[in-house]
């Protein structure tokens, strides 16, 4: 090889070496920002606040490890209403109160087992609906009821 080839090879390994510094910097300059947000965020939140996230922070951290108990996990909803309501969010997660397109109530009372009609829905058999013999527990009872 020649010294030209020699002094390309070195450049490049040098470049290489240089990419991957940088690379690493711009990593840790991500991660000092992210440090900076989140403690000028906490600089706004109350001392409750604070002590919710800690204990939000710490549960979700030993549930990683290990299952929850019971007392733990009261805790945890606890901790995560209680925050939801410090920022004047409301407590109800929105996720379950989602209806999935092109299912009506009907539907929904068929899959709940509590009408007496055994059609598909959607063209797929409803698992578990159970046909009721007597009309105590019908829609149109319950509908007169309320």
């Amino acid at each position: 090889m020649s010294a030209i080839q020699v002094e390309v090879l070195e450049l490049k390994k040098e470049n290489k070496a240089l990419k991957e510094t940088v690379t690493l910097l711009l990593k840790e300059i991500d991660r000092i920002r992210e440090v900076d947000r989140s403690s000028v965020i906490n600089l706004r939140l109350s001392p409750e606040q604070r002590i919710l996230d800690m204990q939000i922070r710490y549960l979700e951290a030993i549930s990683m490890d290990r299952a929850l108990t019971l007392e733990e996990t009261r805790a945890l909803d606890l901790h995560i209403k209680n925050k939801r309501l410090l920022e004047d969010k409301s407590t109800i997660n929105a996720d379950y109160t989602k209806v999935p397109e092109g299912l009506t109530e009907s539907d929904l009372m068929r899959i709940a087992g509590n009408v007496e009609e055994e059609e598909p829905i959607n063209g797929r058999p409803v698992k578990g609906s159970k046909k009721k013999s007597s009309s105590k527990n019908t829609v149109e009872s319950r509908k007169s009821k309320v």
